[in-house]
C-alpha cells in the first residue's frame, strides 16, 4: 500500500460517527473532494454524492455507508445522562462497557450503566451512562477501543463497517482524477444504514437514482460461519439475509474480476451470499434497482470479539489492496444490462442445437 493510500485510509478511520451523527465524515468527503478538483453536494437527507466523469455518459453508482453502531446522549444532568444504542450491538457487551463521549468540545471517556432501561427512544434501547466530565444532550460516541492499528495483513479499526469503504471510494475517485479516465461514476455516502437505510431509503423515495443504470452496494460483512476466508480477495456479494441481489449484475461484476484475473495472476476475489445481516442491497433490490455488492469479509463483526467482549473490528490488508483493483476495473468496464449474463448461456443453447434432435 502506497503512502497517500494508506494516509487516506488512517485518516477516514480516524473520523467518530454514528447513525446521523456522520458530519465527521461527510464534511472530510466534502473537502476531500475539492482537493483532487471535484465537487460533493448533499440531498435534504443529508447523503454526500460526487459525480465524477462525462456527464453525456450513463453512470455507474457505487454507494458506502457513513455510520457505525454507537449511541446518542438524550438525557443529561450534568456528569449524568441517558444513551440511546443505535445499531446491531449486543446488550451484554454494551452494558458497563468503557466508551467515548464526543462534546463540543473534547472527547469525554464514559462508563455505561449495568442494565438496559425501561425506557425506549424511537424503539432503540436506552441505557444510564456516568462520564467524566459534563455531557449534553445531542452528544454521540462509541466503545473506547484503541487507535487505528494498519500491519501488512490486517487492518484494525473501530469502524471498519463501513469507513473502509468509505475510503475505498475516495481512494477510487482520487485513481481515476489522476488517470483523466474518461469513466463515469457517481459515489454516495449514505447516512443512518445502521438504524434501517434511513439515508439509502431517502435516495428511493425522492427517485434520485437511474432504475437502469447499476448500483454497486460496497459493504464489510461478518466472515464469521460463512464460506469466505480473509486473504483471498473482495467478495462479490450475491445477496444478504434478506435477499438475493440482481444476476445480471452479479455476473458482470464476475466477468469484470475475472478479467482482471486473466490480467493479474495474482489478484484473487470470493463469491458468496453472506446472510450475517441485511446491508442496502435488499431494499435496492426490493425496490427495483440493478443491484449488486462487493463485500470485504470482517472479524469482530460491530465490536463484538468472539468471547463478548469490546473490539476492534479487521479486515486484510490485502483484500483491501484488491478491493480498490477490482473497483477500478469496475469503472473501467462497460455495463449492458443482460448481456453478460445472457453470454454465459451461449455455449447451452449451441449444446440444445446439437441435442435437440433426440428430444
Amino acid at each position: 500500500m502506497d503512502d497517500c493510500t494508506l494516509h487516506l485510509l488512517k485518516s477516514v478511520l480516524s473520523l467518530p460517527t454514528t447513525s446521523f451523527h456522520e458530519v465527521a465524515v461527510s464534511t472530510f468527503i466534502t473537502h476531500y473532494a475539492m482537493g483532487i478538483g471535484l465537487e460533493a453536494s448533499a440531498d435534504t437527507a443529508g447523503n454526500i454524492w460526487i459525480d465524477y466523469g462525462p456527464k453525456n455518459k450513463a453512470p455507474i453508482y457505487i454507494t458506502a455507508h457513513m455510520d457505525h453502531p454507537g449511541f446518542e446522549i438524550i438525557e443529561a444532568r450534568g456528569r449524568l445522562g441517558k444513551a440511546v444504542l443505535y445499531g446491531g450491538v449486543k446488550h451484554e457487551t454494551f452494558v458497563k462497557s468503557d466508551v467515548i463521549v464526543h462534546s463540543e468540545h473534547e472527547p469525554i471517556p464514559a462508563k455505561i450503566g449495568s442494565n438496559v432501561l425501561p425506557d425506549h427512544y424511537f424503539n432503540k434501547p436506552v441505557f444510564s451512562i456516568k462520564a467524566d466530565a459534563p455531557i449534553a444532550i445531542g452528544d454521540f460516541g462509541h466503545f473506547n477501543l484503541p487507535d487505528v492499528k494498519i500491519s501488512d495483513t490486517s487492518i484494525r479499526t473501530l469502524a471498519a463497517d463501513n469507513l473502509v469503504n468509505v475510503a475505498a471510494l475516495l481512494e477510487l475517485l482520487t485513481r481515476l482524477v489522476e488517470a483523466k479516465s474518461k469513466s463515469r461514476i457517481i459515489a454516495l455516502f449514505t447516512r443512518a444504514e445502521e438504524v434501517g437505510f434511513i439515508g439509502a431509503m431517502s435516495v428511493i423515495k425522492n427517485q434520485l437514482l437511474d432504475k437502469t443504470r447499476p448500483i454497486i452496494v460496497l459493504e464489510c460483512s461478518s466472515k464469521e460461519g460463512l464460506p469466505v476466508k480473509q486473504g483471498l480477495g473482495p467478495i462479490i456479494r450475491s445477496g444478504d439475509k434478506q435477499s438475493s441481489f440482481v444476476p445480471e449484475v452479479e455476473a458482470w461484476l464476475i466477468d469484470v474480476a475475472k478479467s482482471l484475473q486473466n490480467d493479474d495472476s495474482n489478484f484473487q476475489y470470493q463469491r458468496a451470499l453472506l446472510m450475517g445481516g441485511r446491508c442496502e442491497g435488499s431494499i435496492y433490490t426490493a425496490s427495483g434497482y440493478l443491484t449488486g455488492s462487493i463485500a470485504l469479509a470482517l472479524g469482530n463483526y460491530h465490536n463484538h470479539d468472539p468471547k463478548g467482549a469490546p473490539a476492534l473490528e479487521y479486515i486484510s490488508t490485502v483484500d483491501y489492496e484488491q478491493h480498490i483493483q477490482l473497483l477500478v476495473k469496475i469503472a473501467a468496464t462497460s455495463f449492458k444490462n443482460s448481456e453478460t449474463f445472457n453470454s454465459q448461456t451461449k455455449t447451452l443453447w449451441e449444446n440444445y442445437e446439437q441435442f435437440s434432435e433426440k428430444l
